[in-house]
């Protein structure tokens, strides 16, 4: 047998009217929180990729700076190579091909096959974290023009050594062609490297702290 009181609150329009809005108060609860909870979760996750992402560009840049001294030092071996089979050559001129300095000639030779290597290595090292630099980092008119700045590096020739009578002329020519050598290297290679670091480690921050 029916219940009088329910069947009473079913017909009356207050009782069904309490009940919907309790019910539609209920929903809406429930998809704000759904929603909350949603962004919530978005959030998170984007900052966990700005983080790992943040995290892949000071590495890219920690290894850039490792390589600055790598690659800087064996191109300065490899010329400074080159400045010595000409200072051997003045050498035996001046001491008729003394055994000694044909000895340091034909070692100093027959190392020039690893030290080139050794800066072929460092340097296409360097072009491959060139390459992990544009895929990790914004594209810019300046990321453009500091990378280009690093693959056109060039040192000038080294000058011709003349005819050199003394031996202190030779040791004069030496000293002012490593002098000249290294400060072309730093100046056009090395500080072009620290110009790039610098840019993105500012890039890598302003990722994180907008």
């Amino acid at each position: 047998m029916p219940d009088p009181q329910k069947a009473s609150a079913a017909n009356d329009p207050k009782a069904v009217t309490i009940v919907k809005t309790t019910l539609i108060t209920i929903s809406i609860t429930m998809l704000f929180n759904l929603l909350v909870a949603w962004q919530t979760a978005k959030f998170q996750l984007s900052q966990q990729r700005s983080l790992a992402d943040y995290q892949k560009r000071q590495q890219i840049c920690t290894l850039l700076r490792g390589n600055r001294y790598a690659v800087t030092q064996a191109w300065s071996s490899v010329l400074g190579h080159k400045i010595s089979q000409q200072s051997y050559k003045a050498g035996l001129q001046l001491h008729n091909n003394n055994q000694i300095l044909l000895d340091e000639l034909r070692r100093n030779i027959a190392e020039d096959n690893t030290r080139i290597s050794d800066f072929t290595k460092n340097r296409r090292e360097l072009f491959e974290i060139l390459s992990s630099i544009r895929i990790l980092f914004n594209t810019t008119d300046q990321l453009n023009r500091l990378i280009a700045k690093i693959k056109v590096a060039q040192v000038d020739e080294l000058p011709g050594m003349k005819q050199l009578n003394r031996s202190e002329d030779v040791d004069q020519w030496v000293t002012e062609s490593e002098k000249k050598m290294q400060e072309q290297i730093e100046n056009r290679l090395g500080k072009a490297i620290d110009e790039l670091a610098e840019y993105l480690e500012a890039e890598a921050y302003k990722d994180v702290h907008p």
